[in-house]
């Protein structure tokens, strides 16, 4: 399982327990390992024969797994059958579907947003931020250095989350990396201002911020530390129980410059691999999480982590109205709940195909993005950078 959250775990163990009551022959040992781990031990298991029955995956890496030697996956044409192909979202079935094969049954998607303090900004006499211009001017507002203040969060540490900040920005602008024939993008003049864009807003971030990654830019701002962030409605959970008077004081928005609503938008999905022994009771066991009480428990579990894709009403319902976070923040989860429109590295206009993997793997736009705000480089020349390297990668 590729997250390392105990809450995850308490999950999973809670349905294997279920499971082995109706099957009482079958043993399911559930390993957790953090998702930059997974880039590495993903690969290694394909490459060593012994991959595990069932993984909990990430879109961009499916297809490469799946067309690597000794890789490969069980289709779940079946499985989406029998849980109702039309109450999964249309983006989360073309984001698993590669060919006329479901490669994963689609789990949960995560969606980049900024979020934003409405009470910092009423303060200041900020208006609610609607395009980059205005996230970047307020920004520069709301940071004080000599106060502590500072007006975003902002990573630089060469991890997925520098990458998924630069997308958002880029695909809400209308840019993009790879178009729907396969042509790498991504120097075009919307990089080239993500790129600017992102500058500007790490001068208000605070400092030290080249160290900083996912769990650093979340801490910080559920720490109240900082006005905006960009990342995923988690960051709401972690801001509640670290100030609960702020409760309804955070706002949810996807900037553009051009009335865009595209964003970074990655899906998690079940997987079987076909070198499992027992293919059809792995299939059982992902059909059991996705009855309507471990559908709840799963979205309990991730805490606005991931968002669903799957439409059980009642497992939906009861998590909005019991789960703590939702009830403190029902404007920016309603904002989240009806804006998913985006893609992921790799993937983009193009589709599904094995060589994504291949470029999160290696971390390419990461390393580049890291060494433009390290050696304070120049945007033009960074973004022609990323695309030769995507251009290599995908050619490869």
């Amino acid at each position: 399982m590729t997250d390392s959250r105990s809450s995850y775990k308490e999950w999973l163990e809670k349905y294997a327990a279920e499971f082995k009551k109706q099957r009482p022959d079958v043993e399911i040992n559930i390993v957790q390992m953090a998702p930059a781990d997974a880039y590495l031990k993903w690969p290694a298991a394909v490459a060593a024969g012994n991959a595990p029955d069932i993984t909990w995956m990430f879109v961009a890496f499916a297809p490469w797994l799946h067309e690597m030697p000794g890789g490969g996956f069980v289709p779940m044409n079946d499985v989406m059958e029998d849980l109702g192909v039309d109450k999964f979202t249309d983006t989360s079935k073309a984001a698993w579907r590669l060919g006329d094969q479901y490669l994963c049954a689609p789990v949960s998607r995560q969606t980049s947003y900024l979020f934003w303090r409405k009470d910092l900004f009423k303060a200041a006499g900020l208006e609610p931020p609607r395009t980059w211009d205005d996230v970047v001017a307020a920004a520069k507002t709301l940071t004080v250095p000599e106060k502590g203040e500072f007006g975003i969060a902002m990573a630089g540490k060469s991890d997925f989350q520098i990458r998924q900040i630069w997308e958002t920005i880029l695909y809400s602008n209308g840019g993009d990396l790879i178009d729907s024939t396969g042509k790498v993008v991504a120097d075009s003049p919307e990089s080239v201002r993500a790129t600017e864009i992102y500058r500007e807003l790490f001068g208000s971030s605070p400092p030290g911020s080249l160290a900083n990654a996912y769990v650093e830019i979340n801490r910080i701002f559920g720490q109240g530390a900082t006005a905006m962030v960009v990342s995923l409605p988690v960051v709401l959970t972690q801001l509640l129980q670290g100030d609960p008077s702020l409760a309804g004081q955070v706002g949810a928005v996807i900037p553009s410059d051009n009335g865009g609503t595209d964003t970074m938008q990655n899906y998690r999905g079940w997987c079987v691999f076909k070198t499992s022994k027992h293919p059809e009771i792995a299939k059982d066991f992902v059909k059991m999480l996705f009855s309507t009480d471990a559908y709840a428990d799963h979205l309990e579990a991730a805490q606005l982590s991931s968002m669903p894709v799957y439409d059980d009403k009642v497992a939906i319902e009861r998590f909005f109205t019991t789960n703590k976070t939702a009830q403190a923040f029902p404007e920016a989860l309603r904002y989240v709940l009806d804006h998913d429109s985006g893609y992921y590295s790799g993937i983009n206009r193009l589709g599904p195909n094995p060589k994504a993997g291949q470029l999160n793997n290696e971390g390419v736009i990461e390393r580049h993005l890291n060494r433009f705000l390290v050696e304070k480089g120049d945007a033009a020349a960074t973004v022609k950078a990323i695309a030769s390297d995507i251009e290599r990668v995908m050619g490869k």
